[in-house]
């Protein structure tokens, strides 16, 4: 944005240049507002595979860091095997990186809420069953047990929790796309 202004009754001129960034559909999660976030989180989504055949898909996520210094987003994935369309485990910290850069854990659901599981897909659910709504309960034990927000997404929704029944959605698609 360039800014000029006069002041005409000493003849001076005064020209400023300042860098403002917007994003589309502000969500007022400091996190969800960065475009570098939604990028990676895209890419996290996208990775997990929600168009291919359910017994194909896997949940993908990480650890997510901020370098105070640089306002750069590290992120460090977690294995992948032993995922599910349902499931992943968290690995370890990595310990290359300060543990107070941690600020985050996002990860996808490439299932659907209502979406019916055949049996032995998932491991919570080895008789099969109908997928719920929101952050799993895995979900809200790891944002309690790490003190951290921990981020799902799948084609509607994004969610964040920081506990049981502390959870906070926003749609993906609504008036404006956030990816």
């Amino acid at each position: 944005m360039d800014v000029t202004y006069y002041v005409t009754s000493i003849g001076l001129v005064r020209h400023a240049k300042a860098h403002v960034s917007a994003v589309d559909c502000p969500t007022n999660d400091s996190l969800l507002d960065r475009p570098d976030f939604r990028k990676l989180f895209k890419q996290i989504y996208d990775s997990s595979g929600p168009t291919l055949p359910f017994t194909q898909r896997r949940e993908y996520g990480g650890w997510l860091y901020l370098n105070p210094t640089t306002d750069t987003l590290i992120y460090k994935p977690w294995p992948t095997n032993g995922a599910s369309p349902c499931s992943i485990n968290p690995a370890p910290y990595d310990t290359t990186i300060s543990p107070a850069w941690l600020v985050a854990a996002p990860h996808s659901h490439p299932v659907d809420s209502g979406t019916v599981v055949p049996p032995a897909v998932c491991p919570q659910a080895p008789l099969g069953g109908i997928v719920g709504r929101g952050p799993s309960n895995p979900d809200d034990n790891l944002a309690q047990s790490q003190l951290l927000p921990v981020y799902a997404v799948d084609s509607k929704t994004i969610y964040r929790t920081t506990g049981p029944g502390l959870h906070t959605e926003w749609p993906r698609v609504s008036a404006c796309t956030i990816f």
